[in-house]
Formats: C-alpha cells, structure tokens, sequence
C-alpha cells in the first residue's frame, strides 16, 4: 500500500508510518516474549534482573541497601508505550479495565517491573519470596 501510495504523492505515502510503527513494535514484542528469558540474581550486596531477548535485551541492577520493597504493584501504562504485551491486555480484561498489577522493585529513584509474562500465581509467589529474602538479607 504505501510502495503504491508512493506513486501518486509522497505525502499521501506519509500518512502509512504509524501503521508501520504499530506493526514493528507488535512484531517486536511477539519475539521478545516468545523468546525472553528473566535471570534474577539476589546477593548479599545487589540485586540483578536480566532479560535475555532477541531484541532490545534489558539489564537492571541495584544495591539491596536502595531497595525499598518488593511487591505487586499497578503497572504504569502511558500512551507512548502503551500495553508491554497481550497477557497484561488480557489480565486488564479481567480486571475491568484496572491496572494489572505485577511484580515491581522499588527503589528510591525508580520502580522496575520484572516477571511480567509468568501466571498469577507464579507472580504472587516470586514476590513473597524475594521480599522474604531481601527482608533477610537487609537486616
């Protein structure tokens, strides 16, 4: 459509961009949740969350002493970058519309999201266990 579109006015060609956008950013998320792989490292020091992805692979590390809680919190969602993928589409579903809510590191300066493709309960559960073991290791 846009190559045809072209042909007559590149202005009209134009206006096909945020239907490109729209579609490489889907294309982009059905690989990287097809694919990703969440590593959590929790040491006597630091606290790592790596997700190994094909595409645009994210790192997150931080010291246990900024570490303010570990929880289920409300995921942030904004109009640039809209829903991460389709389980946090269906779980928003569920909820009416509510903001799903998913595991989050919460330090002082920034709330990181992490499990966010695991099931209800397998999130529930690595929370417990994390805060358990940062409450430990904090003390």
């Amino acid at each position: 459509w846009t190559f045809q579109a072209s042909k007559s006015s590149n202005t009209f060609a134009l206006f096909s961009i945020p239907f490109w956008i729209v579609g490489i950013s889907m294309i982009v998320g059905i690989i990287n949740s097809a694919w990703e792989v969440q590593i959590i490292k929790l040491s006597q020091y630091k606290l790592t969350v790596e997700r190994k992805r094909p595409l645009l692979p994210k790192f997150f590390e931080t010291d246990l002493k900024d570490v303010l809680s570990i929880k289920m919190k409300a995921l942030k969602m904004s109009p640039l970058t809209g829903m991460s993928n389709f389980r946090h589409m269906l779980k928003m579903q569920k909820s009416y519309g509510a903001a799903p809510e998913i595991p989050a590191i919460i330090t002082g300066r920034k709330t990181e999201y992490f499990f966010d493709d695991a099931n209800d309960a397998e999130q529930e559960w690595i929370t417990r266990i994390l805060s358990r073991l940062l409450k430990q290791l904090q003390r």
